[in-house]
């Protein structure tokens, strides 16, 4: 069994610091590469692309598209926002959540916005004090939790669940974050750092002990479950210093990595059906470092892109009836 306790894992992982270092320098790496993109394209000088004269624009639209990518995008905030995470949407395909920032300066908010369009809701959360939602956010099954980190003043994270506008701490784990749901019982995976180690966390059920998931010396976060509930898909930093989409299973040891790319796969997403995963990618380069939405097999076959590359796209999620996808999406913008 690749379940650990988050005890006896922490001390196992600490007789491998200098690899854990080298890791952590990557993550960080990475999470300031998606900043700069996200605010002036960063990514640009590592492909030989001027930053002052392309990168991606400091707003963000949430857009549906069908899954096969044919249809024209609809726009659910049409002005766009700073920033935005990673959307999820309502058990009943009606309402999309997600945290967002209006501007540079301004509080981000847990936010709900139909999925027609029309002006989004602002969700008052009682019990945050002066904390503030951050990063994706999920309903548990039955339709009654919404879990979704949380950071303070000093930056620290930790998981929350809201129940109807309360919230309330589950855990302070070092930089907790990005909450799945279990879709077949009460059981949550989120990420956290050990030994400057990114790991999936699981709880089998919210506010028990927490168990770590782990496959040797590589961060792993962004824990997409499958809609048995017998796997997880997730992203893995390799050897290579790059981001590929693996899938392991909850009952055995190993995983398979299902990409292979220089590029970095991020964001998993399985399809209600369990036969696709949804990603985002930078695989294909273009201005700026965009990326892409692609959907693949299950098994990692049958490669295709949805989007193009004259934005950048992340953050994909599939709705309840496995037609539509909803992503991030940022215009690029051409500077002086």
């Amino acid at each position: 069994m690749p379940l650990i306790h988050g005890r006896g894992a922490a001390s196992r992982l600490s007789t491998t610091r200098p690899l854990a270092l080298r890791r952590r320098i990557v993550v960080a790496a990475t999470a300031a590469t998606t900043a700069l993109l996200a605010c002036a394209g960063g990514d640009a000088a590592r492909r030989g692309v001027s930053a002052r004269a392309v990168g991606v624009a400091p707003s963000a639209d949430l857009v549906i598209r069908d899954a096969s990518g044919r249809s024209a995008p609809l726009s659910l905030l049409g002005r766009g926002d700073y920033a935005l995470d990673r959307p999820t949407w309502s058990r009943n395909g009606k309402r999309i959540y997600v945290v967002r920032q209006r501007c540079a300066g301004c509080r981000r908010v847990l936010a709900w916005v139909s999925s027609h369009r029309g002006a989004p809701h602002r969700i008052e959360l009682v019990g945050f004090g002066e904390r503030e939602p951050v990063g994706h956010v999920a309903w548990s099954q039955d339709g009654r939790w919404l879990a979704v980190a949380a950071v303070d003043a000093g930056g620290e994270r930790a998981v929350a669940l809201v129940r109807g506008r309360r919230a309330r701490a589950l855990r302070k784990l070092d930089d907790a974050n990005e909450p799945a749901w279990s879709p077949r019982r009460r059981s949550l995976a989120y990420t956290a750092e050990f030994d400057e180690i990114r790991r999936i966390v699981l709880e089998r059920k919210a506010g028990r002990k927490p168990r770590i998931w782990a496959h040797g010396d590589y961060s792993e976060d962004q824990p997409a479950w499958s809609p048995d509930g017998t796997r997880l898909a997730f992203s893995r930093v390799q050897r290579s210093m790059t981001w590929d989409i693996c899938v392991g299973r909850l009952d055995r040891a190993g995983v398979r990595c299902l990409t292979h790319t220089p590029g970095n796969d991020r964001d998993p997403a399985w399809s209600p059906d369990g036969r696709k995963i949804a990603f985002a990618s930078d695989r294909l380069g273009g201005s700026a470092g965009t990326r892409a939405i692609f959907v693949m097999g299950a098994d990692g076959s049958h490669v295709r892109r949805v989007t193009g590359l004259s934005s950048d796209n992340s953050g994909p999620a599939w709705s309840p009836d496995g037609k539509r996808l909803v992503f991030v999406r940022r215009p690029l913008a051409r500077t002086p």
